[in-house]
């Protein structure tokens, strides 16, 4: 069946009763495909036009397995469906009709089979923290572990993740590296629920490298042609010489697979109803082998020896990655946090032991409550009843505490961050513990996934910076949406301070400020700094956009094209995400970070919130002072440009501070320089990438 804008398909029957049609079952749009309905386990594949499987949708827990077979849990919970409901909430079709669908299970005795009462089962041991503070004392965690218990993980069993651990380390390894082939991976979806098993079985090493390729999918699935690069010459090079033959082999049947996709994909572009008998005997021919090559790779995936393999490149993944933890900083570590449905799961990688996991005992929806409410409290200035220390300090309990003990014990000084979902709209840095916001601990440093980071060391020899900004109000449609964004009246002030900072630099202001003239200049600059509007959406990257001064907008798609061969660091100082009621997944803030350092930028700077009043001029202000010190790293000069905020203390910048107090003072209105201490003037500032 093949449906250009979508197929929907809605039946309210029950495992016991699947959809069977005698054969498989091909449901093939380049929409989305939305399947509220139980189908025989073994015979569904749900793929777009190009043979990927990736817009597949259902309130029923699915996995896809290696061969691209929908497979459904029969046994999902009521967790689960609402779950899914939260996570495809954009999709209306689905989010309606499987609301019904619970609701029906519910008043008819459960007669779908879906089970209203979960039973967790498992037999991980981790240490797991309870959420909430000490009610004796709020400053301090609960002291109470338990062991950590597994929750549902629908549609994957240990064999299954045993297969993406290894396919996700031979997807790093071969020279392809794509993730979306038919013989590879699939759904985002399928590697999280993968990564939560291997966790619950102690296979901490092979979850973490599964867990980076799950965000590297999660890039793909909203950017397209996002692939992990390729491991090293000297990781082949450590190699036995058979696992050297089986990685040359497994080449070989990526590169045969990719050859048959590409024919099919050329094929398929004729109408069905225009195609030659020719063209269709091909298509057949060419499906045939597709399953027989999918069969000989179940069986290559599933030897031991390429299990051997896939450990090793694991392994030597791991060296290689403390290696470029140990060159960075001493003291950094590597911190991915997991959202399930009932705890939050933290991996940190140290420069010196194996990764260790731990587990803070808090619901999916208990924690995207606090994550909103924390949210909140770091944009509310005025109000003494909304607390951001308060609500900080809770997520704090759940994202440091468990981990606390580890950074005392390599006397962590930087962490490296790989945010997940929903956390990528709260600045890790605002965490409060009680008696200091975590900035003023550690250097934060968020990256978008390990596989995709550059380690490099190298720093500019010289900067200079293009610097420009949109001052006046703009106004415009984007569909039915109206856009309306108020002059920013101190970003004049805040270019003209970084021109002075920092010599040989170049300004662009309102109509000078242009798409055209910013890229042509854009090679030219170590630093690009935009003082100007961007809005970041969930959705596709056409959703969001950089507003320039001349009037003229880019979305994240267009800025895909742009070249940032010899920058340094990117800076977006007047950014706003999150906008509305309901959170996304944060897709489009990991999405710009990779397509800064894709584009060439080694790092870059955007802003969570955007800050209005002069706020932002006083931080880039005193970030560009520091920076220009030498051997200063980006990342230390924002901890403490925002540390000299937090504590008004500018007197550590030397001469410098001087002015810097004396502009605070002169320019900035008494409701601003009396709250720069709020985190909602400091926090909103993250460091994505290389921060040195």
């Amino acid at each position: 069946m093949e449906g250009a804008q979508g197929i929907d398909i809605l039946a309210l029957n029950n495992p016991q009763q699947p959809i069977q049609s005698g054969g498989a079952t091909i449901l093939r749009s380049d929409g989305n495909i939305l399947a509220d309905a139980f189908f025989d386990n073994s015979q569904l594949f749900a793929l777009n036009l190009n043979d990927r499987a990736s817009n597949f949708f259902s309130a029923i827990a699915f996995r896809v397995d290696p061969r691209q077979a929908v497979r459904f849990d029969p046994n999902p919970s009521l967790e689960s469906i609402q779950a899914n409901i939260r996570d495809h909430r954009n999709i209306l079709a689905v989010d309606s009709r499987a609301a019904d669908v619970v609701k029906t299970d519910v008043k008819s005795g459960n007669d779908s089979g879906v089970s209203l009462n979960p039973s967790p089962t498992g037999n991980g041991s981790e240490t797991s923290h309870q959420n909430g503070g000490n009610p004796q004392n709020p400053s301090q965690p609960q002291n109470s572990t338990t062991t950590a218990a597994a929750s549902p993980n629908p549609g994957v069993d240990l064999k299954t993740a045993s297969e993406v651990a290894i396919q996700a380390g031979l997807s790093n390894l071969s020279s392809l590296s794509s993730v979306s082939n038919p013989n590879s991976l699939t759904g985002t979806a399928s590697l999280s629920s993968a990564v939560d098993l291997l966790l619950r079985e102690g296979r901490i090493l092979e979850a973490r490298q599964t867990l980076d390729l799950a965000i590297v999918k999660e890039l793909d699935g909203y950017l397209g042609n996002v692939t992990a690069p390729k491991v090293g010459t000297e990781t082949i090079a450590s190699l036995t010489a058979e696992q050297q033959q089986l990685y040359v082999k497994y080449n070989q049947m990526e590169e045969r697979s990719a050859q048959i996709q590409t024919e099919l994909n050329a094929l398929r572009r004729t109408p069905e109803s225009q195609r030659s008998a020719e063209q269709v005997e091909r298509i057949n021919k060419l499906q045939a082998q597709q399953i027989e090559d999918s069969k000989e790779f179940k069986q290559f995936i599933n030897s031991p020896n390429v299990a051997s393999l896939a450990k090793a490149v694991s392994e030597a993944s791991l060296k290689k990655l403390q290696s470029d933890l140990r060159a960075q900083d001493r003291n950094a570590v590597l911190l991915y946090p997991l959202i399930q449905d009932d705890r939050l799961e933290l991996i940190l990688v140290t420069s010196d032991a194996e990764p260790i996991r731990r587990t803070a005992r808090v619901s999916r929806a208990e924690l995207s409550q606090a994550i909103k409410e924390f949210r909140n409290a770091l944009e509310t200035v005025y109000d003494p009843s909304i607390d951001a220390k308060r609500s900080g300090q809770k997520l704090y309990n759940w994202l440091i505490q468990p981990i606390a003990d580890e950074l005392d014990r390599v006397n962590a000084k930087t962490i490296l961050y790989a945010p997940y979902g929903q956390l990528r709209y709260v600045p890790l840095a605002a965490l409060h513990n009680g008696r200091e916001w975590l900035v003023q601990k550690y250097r934060i440093n968020n990256i978008t996934a390990a596989s995709l980071q550059d380690f490099s060391l190298q720093t500019p020899t010289s900067r200079s910076i293009l610097a420009g900004a949109a001052t006046q109000r703009l106004s415009f449609k984007i569909g039915d949406r109206p856009f309306s964004f108020s002059g920013l009246p101190f970003a004049r002030r805040e270019v003209e301070a970084l021109t002075q900072i920092i010599p040989d630099s170049v300004q662009l202001l309102d109509a000078d400020f242009s798409p055209e003239s910013t890229q042509r200049q854009l090679r030219n600059h170590s630093l690009v700094h935009m003082a100007t509007h961007a809005v970041f959406m969930p959705g596709k990257p056409e959703d969001s956009f950089i507003l320039f001064g001349n009037g003229e907008r880019l979305t994240l798609a267009d800025v895909r094209n742009w070249s940032l061969k010899n920058v340094d660091l990117v800076v977006l100082s007047a950014c706003d995400t999150a906008q509305g009621e309901t959170l996304g997944n944060g897709e489009e803030i990991l999405g710009f970070g990779y397509l800064m350092q894709q584009g060439g930028a080694r790092a870059a700077i955007a802003s969570l919130w955007a800050v209005d009043d002069g706020g932002t001029q006083a931080l880039m202000d005193i970030f560009y002072t520091i920076l220009k010190r030498p051997n200063m790293t980006k990342a230390e000069a924002l901890r403490q440009a925002q540390i000299a905020l937090i504590t008004g203390n500018y007197g550590v910048l030397g001469t410098e501070g001087e002015r810097i107090a004396k502009n605070i003072a002169d320019r900035l209105p008494v409701t601003v320089t009396e709250y720069l201490d709020h985190p909602y003037y400091w926090a909103p500032f993250i460091m994505i990438g290389n921060g040195l």
